[in-house]
């Protein structure tokens, strides 16, 4: 028996939707939002990229809380310029972003029923950072691919317009997951300006930390039996001329005690210190302190962390060219980078850029000028710091506009690392054991080498290699935790006995490192006491000299009394 209270089908319209670079005309990729007047969002058309998430295959995506979106709906979808759906007629709340460089768009359109309704969003610039030759990268994106040339995933990280995004390869103890279908050139797609290429996260342990290796010739990934000796990867990779470093702020998954092992035999070219909306030094500058040059990096880890989006977090590399990849991570290598979830930066010492060395003798003046902007519509622009080896000596401050220019002048009475952070002025309260920020940006360091001796914050040295000897003694000596692995299903049965077979193969490996820093300890040591005796020295030589100005002057008054 019939009801006859089913109600008849909503009245239709289609939308056609072109996104457009407002200064170039050319359409563009872009994530859209589309909300009707009760928030939600009409399901996608396959007009929609398809969106990889692990497993599943989707055109809808999560906007986390945590991530800039002028909306209270929270779904949204990627298109690759141009759009078209049928839905419901009726008022629509439309947006759309195309990353920390291009101002957001919000408008609405009213569909009519029968209709076909045009509209165009031209997408204004806030900054063109490729015009001063900045450009941007995610490192570490978990998209599978089945083919280089997948224009899907291709969009998706265009769409967020970041020009290199590194697919990650991900490897435990006894597999790989995201797995990509070629390396090396073979495995990069290049279109517009924005590539798509192999790398991989792998070795990953709960005993070392995750590592990730980029621009690889071919994947490196170790036997069960050979699993935890993370140096072969590192050099293997060397070798391909990739470019190597610790996932996660060096910090989840007691990534610290990898780094302790690694970065001594000048391993590791970067961490990733800005993940999940928060900047982690922690593990970073202590490394610097200690005389290591080690950049930084930033990624989304999508579609893990809350989930992220590419390049919601990202760095940025410079070139003095067009883009080209081979230059990009050379360049990437050498230290020419900045990481940000907004601030774009800019930094020199004496006309020199980040990653560079400048070697001077003692008393040289330091002429630093740093900048710093930031796209209102992320947030207002707060404060930009000068760092010298983790201390701020200086800080200039937005004053509700969009810009800091800052200029300071220092004297290398000693050799030092220098960098700048800018941040805005939203902040986050904390969440667990690392505070979550804002809009904030950091680059890597200039260093500045005085007389030729090593850029240590010597007075802080001796309690970063008490540290550092101690992370040594826990990596070795911790038993390993199965069910902290990711994939523990996989690997419970494995890890234990592998770890318990290999910490005793490591051991002289550690105790090679453990002489590397007791070594830095000593050089340290003898070159404060040899800098506290040149003072003692200089100010005895003055008290000598002021005492035989005294005399001379009582001479002299003896002579005038006569």
């Amino acid at each position: 028996v019939r009801s006859g209270s089913t109600k008849a089908a909503a009245p239709t319209g289609r939308v056609h939707i072109e996104v457009k670079d407002a200064r170039t005309g050319e359409l563009v990729p872009a994530r859209i939002g589309l909300y009707d007047a009760t928030g939600r969002t009409p399901l996608p058309s396959d007009q929609a990229l398809v969106v990889h998430r692990y497993a599943d295959e989707t055109r809808l995506l999560w906007v986390a809380q945590r991530l800039l979106w002028p909306s209270a709906g929270r779904q949204a979808f990627y298109v690759s310029g141009e759009y078209e759906s049928q839905v419901p007629a009726g008022p629509y709340d439309l947006v759309a972003t195309r990353g920390p460089e291009y101002r957001l768009f919000k408008g609405t359109v009213d569909v009519k029923a029968g209709q076909t309704n045009q509209v165009t969003i031209a997408l204004q610039r806030y900054i063109d950072q490729p015009s001063r030759g900045w450009y941007s990268g995610d490192t570490h994106l978990h998209l599978m691919r089945d083919q280089a040339q997948d224009l899907a995933v291709w969009g998706q990280v265009a769409a967020e317009d970041v020009h290199v995004g590194n697919l990650l390869e991900m490897g435990n103890i006894v597999t790989t997951h995201f797995r990509q279908p070629a390396w090396g050139r073979a495995g990069r797609f290049v279109r517009d300006g924005h590539m798509i290429a192999s790398g991989q996260e792998d070795p990953r342990t709960t005993q070392r930390g995750h590592t990730i290796h980029h621009n690889l010739q071919k994947p490196v990934h170790l036997p069960a039996e050979d699993f935890f000796s993370y140096h072969k990867v590192f050099e293997a990779s060397h070798s391909q001329g990739g470019v190597s470093g610790y996932a996660h702020m060096g910090q989840i998954f007691n990534g610290r005690r990898g780094l302790a092992l690694d970065v001594p035999y000048d391993l590791v070219d970067f961490i990733e210190v800005l993940q999940g909306g928060r900047l982690g030094v922690d593990n970073w500058y202590p490394y610097l302190n200690l005389g290591f040059k080690i950049s930084p990096a930033a990624g989304s880890d999508y579609p893990y962390f809350g989930p992220s989006l590419p390049g919601v977090e990202r760095y940025y590399v410079k070139l003095d060219g067009p883009f080209d990849p081979d230059a990009w991570y050379a360049s990437f290598k050498a230290g020419h980078v900045f990481v940000t979830n907004g601030p774009m930066v800019d930094f020199t010492v004496n006309g020199q850029g980040m990653g560079q060395e400048i070697r001077v003798p003692k008393g040289t003046p330091l002429q630093i000028a740093a900048s710093a902007q930031l796209n209102p519509d992320i947030d207002r622009l707060g404060r930009l710091d000068v760092i010298v080896q983790g201390d701020v000596v200086a800080t200039g401050h937005a004053n509700g506009g969009d810009r800091i220019e800052l200029r300071k002048e220092l004297t290398a009475d000693r050799s030092m690392w220098i960098a700048v952070r800018a941040s805005g002025e939203r902040e986050i309260p904390p969440q667990g054991p690392v505070q979550q920020v804002g809009a904030v940006a950091h680059t890597a360091p200039i260093y500045v080498v005085v007389d030729g001796r090593p850029f240590w914050k010597t007075e802080a040295v001796p309690e970063l290699v008490k540290t550092e000897r101690q992370m040594l003694q826990d990596l070795i000596n911790a038993p390993v935790d199965p069910m902290g692995d990711l994939e523990a299903w996989e690997t419970v049965n494995v890890l234990a006995p592998q770890w318990e077979r290999q910490r005793y193969l490591l051991r002289p490996r550690v105790e090679q490192a453990d002489a590397k820093y007791q070594d830095i300890l000593k050089r340290a040591t003898a070159a404060r006491s040899s800098s506290a005796q040149a003072r003692m020295e200089s100010l005895g030589l003055a008290a000598i000299a002021g005492i035989a100005l005294l005399i001379v002057r009582g001479r002299r008054g003896k002579d005038v009394d006569r």
